[in-house]
C-alpha cells in the first residue's frame, strides 16, 4: 500500500489498472509505510472475502526507540478489527 492509498490509486488510474482487477492483498511486514491505506485499498477493490495475507505477528505493536520512540507499526485505522469489517478474509501465511 505505502503510506498513501491514494498515490497508489492514482498511479493505477494513470497505468490503466482497475482496483478491482486485484485478487488478493499481501502485507509483507508490519510497517506502516508497507500497510497504511490497506483499508481504503478493500474498499475501493470493493469484493467480498478477499484474501489478505499477512504473517500472525503483524499487528502487534512496533515502535522504534532511537533517537526517540515512535510508533512504526500499522496504523489503528488499518487494524486486524478494521480489515475484517471490510469482509476481506484475513489470514496468515500458515492458514486461509
Amino acid at each position: 500500500m505505502g503510506q498513501n492509498s491514494q498515490a497508489l490509486l492514482n498511479n493505477m488510474k494513470l497505468m490503466n489498472i482497475s482496483p478491482l482487477t486485484i485478487d488478493a492483498i499481501v502485507l509483507t511486514h508490519c510497517h506502516y509505510d508497507h500497510t497504511q491505506g490497506v483499508v481504503n485499498m478493500l474498499n475501493e477493490i470493493g469484493k467480498d472475502a478477499i484474501p489478505v495475507v499477512a504473517h500472525s505477528d503483524t499487528f502487534r505493536p512496533r515502535f522504534f526507540s532511537d533517537p526517540c520512540l515512535r510508533h512504526v507499526g500499522v496504523m489503528q485505522a488499518d487494524s486486524e478489527e478494521e480489515i475484517r469489517k471490510t469482509g476481506a478474509r484475513l489470514g496468515n501465511r500458515h492458514r486461509l
